[in-house]
């Protein structure tokens, strides 16, 4: 068989197929690590308290609940608890909270709560 100048390959071609490889390589890479490392696929809810102020004779506590996880969560029940007589627990319901977003809500406690006496908690959510 017999080598015809046409047949052999130009530098810019080998370079152009290197490159092609790495980037594939590159993507392989990439959606692999995603597979083996990403979160889990439920949702990651957490609540802190932004703020407790005084309102009248009680007092309103504002709250963000966040999600980090991958996936939505609807019907969110979170609740506070006051340690102080007569306060007792309120909850508060959030619709929606889709994935990486957050919501902010207060609970309204018709008596004083010492904020670092209060326990907040996400009690539930569904999957939709």
């Amino acid at each position: 068989m017999t080598s015809n100048a046409s047949d052999k390959k130009s530098p810019i071609e080998w370079v152009i197929g290197g490159l092609s490889g790495v980037v594939v390589l590159a993507i392989m890479l990439f959606l692999a690590t995603q597979a083996i490392f990403s979160a889990s696929g439920r949702p990651v809810l957490s609540i802190s308290v932004e703020q407790v102020e005084r309102a009248g004779q009680g007092s309103i506590v504002g709250i963000k609940v966040v999600n980090a996880g991958k996936e939505a969560a609807s019907d969110i029940s979170v609740s506070a608890t006051a340690a102080e007589p007569g306060a007792g627990t309120k909850r508060l319901e959030f619709g929606y909270l889709g994935s990486g977003s957050e919501q902010r809500g207060a609970f309204v406690f018709e008596t004083p709560v010492d904020p670092r006496r209060l326990k907040v908690q996400v009690d539930g959510y569904l999957q939709p």
